[in-house]
């Protein structure tokens, strides 16, 4: 079943002002997916993910 939204408001809204995302969010929540079903270290996400230190600066928030 589909949630009526769109990809790009699906996490936490859109951006208002500031400087533009470097990383897209759905990428970033793709990359925290991976750190949690494999159990591995920040320093161990691949390298097609975001740096392991943007991801875990969202993980923080």
């Amino acid at each position: 079943m589909r949630s009526g939204r769109s990809s790009v408001r699906w996490f936490r809204g859109q951006a208002r002002g500031g400087r533009p995302a470097k990383h897209p969010r759905r990428e970033i929540l793709n990359a925290l997916v991976y750190w949690l079903r494999a159990g591995c270290a920040w320093r161990l996400l691949p390298d097609d993910l975001p740096p392991w230190q943007t991801v875990y600066h969202y993980w923080r928030r």
